[in-house]
């Protein structure tokens, strides 16, 4: 069993609880499950799952308002969905961010091996 299997199927599972509370209109408990696997999925490292999170709760946070029988419950369920967005997106970006510095660091490396070790000026006694 790879190492993150586990954590895969957390996120999926996570993910899977997310779409039938949503269907059975519990947008709440669909926000939290969301915000569930985005955790998961930041842990990972898996950008591609981040941005299609944002994804999925941007959605979800319009389907919600439209269906949310109140306006004060409508703008609530579209504010909560919109954090989950800006999470996801901001996570995405996180993860994106540590690969640039990553490789940065080892392209540094790799270049400061490959440089001749300067020689120090010996001094005349």
């Amino acid at each position: 069993m790879a190492t993150n299997e586990p954590l895969l199927l957390l996120c999926e599972q996570a993910q899977t609880l997310n779409a039938r509370a949503f269907y059975l209109g519990q947008y709440e408990a669909a926000y939290h499950l969301l915000v569930g696997a985005l955790h998961v999925a930041a842990n990972l490292g898996d950008e591609g799952r981040l941005r299609e999170l944002a994804s999925l709760a941007a959605e979800q946070g319009k389907r919600s308002a439209a269906a949310a029988p109140g306006r004060r419950l409508s703008a609530y369920l579209r504010e909560m969905f919109r954090m989950a967005t800006t999470r996801a997106e901001l996570l995405a970006q996180k993860v994106e961010l540590g690969r640039s510095i990553s490789a940065a660091e080892r392209a540094w490396t790799a270049s400061e091996s490959t440089q001749p070790v300067a020689k120090r000026p010996t001094t005349a006694r």
